[in-house]
């Protein structure tokens, strides 16, 4: 997996994100990435005002760089566009927030219409920014073979190259 940009740790962003929507974060090397090779995750989850469960978490590798920022919305809830826009926002040189916010807001508005459409799963088409790649996809959890519980959302922004 590539940096989202050479350099940026993206830590004041991922922390104004956690503040914003009332997440603690915490570090781990336990979630994901390659812990012998130094990465680090950071990690937390929180509530919509609603109650529906969220997380954020954020890959780094050895020298500190953002990866990757996973959010995910256990759920479906009002505040999940809002929430997903922020996570797309992401402040690094060469990308463009408000652009990215606004494919978000639209991207989750059309995969809550093709999940609905046809229950299972729903993923938009990849947002190319810079070194910047976002995608957001819906699916159910399935328990005992097909009882489907409650949909997750998962808004994934990740590197492609530095």
């Amino acid at each position: 997996m590539s940096r989202i940009a050479t350099g940026y740790t993206g830590k004041a962003f991922v922390g104004r994100l956690a503040a914003t929507w009332h997440v603690s974060l915490r570090a781990s090397t336990l979630k994901a990435g390659n812990p012998a090779a130094g990465d680090t995750v950071t990690y937390g989850s929180g509530r919509l005002p609603s109650g529906t469960e969220i997380e954020i978490s954020a890959l780094r590798d050895h020298t500190g760089a953002l990866m990757r920022i996973l959010c995910r919305v256990h759920g479906t809830d009002a505040t999940t566009a809002a929430f997903f826009a922020g996570c797309a926002a992401i402040d690094a040189p060469r990308l463009h927030p408000a652009a990215q916010e606004a494919w978000a807001k639209a991207a989750t508005a059309s995969v809550r219409r093709s999940y609905s459409a046809a229950v299972g799963a729903s993923q938009s088409a990849p947002h190319q920014a810079g070194n910047l790649t976002v995608k957001i996809s819906e699916a159910a959890t399935v328990t005992r073979g097909t009882t489907y519980t409650r949909p997750e959302m998962d808004l994934l922004a990740y590197g492609v190259g530095d």
